[in-house]
């Protein structure tokens, strides 16, 4: 009888079987992220270990952030170029020298600067942290350092998340700041946009909403990048699993910034649409 049922309605049977086992695996995929997230936070506050949770941070940030300054600076230098330049493909004179401001406020400041960054960050230190968490993981290092006693959310994930999360806000500093330099460069060169324009869109068109919204979604997606980061190297269990971690950790990564990025942007601007 019950296989009777099943072949009634095989459709409606399927989709929910399709729908429902990755609904189920999604929720408990994010219980778990939340459980070893809260579980590094709670070890901040310790004063065990600090010079040794302060010296991985401090190495942690030096990769992280210092050493991927260069490659920031690059990419949103030629981004600030390019949204100028396809600005003023459309527009000339005083029109294109009002526009530039906002369309950079717009474009660069409350959305790709964050995600840029991140982008970075992803590529360069999420895949790193997901690989050498998941190589200790598998040479038995987790298991010996648990056994001597030694937390390893304070000791090993701690600084890496505190570090990620501290780069990230540098870096999107810089990032704004290279990518608007350059758009009103490439704006001086090619229609002679005097430096006043500049200063006047560091005044006026630099509102606190957009620099809270910048910080909030760099922290937010930073937090989340080094969380399933730190979380997918901990829990490879052989040698093959680590590329698959790596991966996964990167797409997970990725499409959780842009979703969050997403839901900052519609929380804080959505009012204006009416």
């Amino acid at each position: 009888m019950p296989h009777d049922r099943v072949a009634e309605h095989p459709l409606p049977v399927r989709a929910a079987t399709l729908v429902g086992a990755p609904a189920v695996g999604s929720a408990r995929y994010l219980w778990a992220l939340f459980r070893h997230l809260t579980r590094t936070l709670a070890t901040f506050g310790r004063p065990e270990g600090r010079a040794v949770v302060r010296r991985v941070t401090y190495q942690q940030v030096l990769f992280t952030g210092a050493e991927a300054v260069p490659v920031v600076v690059a990419v949103a230098s030629m981004l600030g170029a390019a949204i100028t330049l396809q600005t003023l493909s459309y527009l000339s004179g005083a029109e294109a020298q009002s526009v530039l401001g906002p369309v950079m406020q717009l474009v660069v400041f409350r959305e790709l600067g964050p995600l840029m960054t991140i982008l970075v960050i992803i590529g360069r230190s999420g895949g790193a942290i997901t690989v050498e968490l998941g190589n200790m993981r598998v040479a038995g290092e987790i298991e010996l350092l648990e056994g001597l006693g030694i937390d390893v959310a304070r000791y090993v994930v701690l600084p890496r998340v505190v570090g990620v999360v501290l780069s990230a806000m540098t870096l999107a500093v810089v990032f704004d700041v290279a990518s608007a330099t350059s758009g009103f460069l490439a704006a001086w060169a090619l229609i002679s946009t005097p430096p006043s324009v500049f200063l006047e869109f560091a005044s006026r068109h630099t509102a606190f909403t957009d620099l809270v919204v910048t910080m909030l979604k760099t922290v937010s997606c930073s937090l989340i990048v080094a969380t399933i980061s730190t979380y997918e190297g901990l829990s490879a269990s052989s040698v093959t699993e680590v590329p698959q971690a790596t991966r996964r950790g990167m797409v997970n990564g990725l499409v959780a910034c842009i979703s969050t990025s997403l839901v900052i942007s519609f929380l804080f601007y959505a009012h204006g649409l009416g």
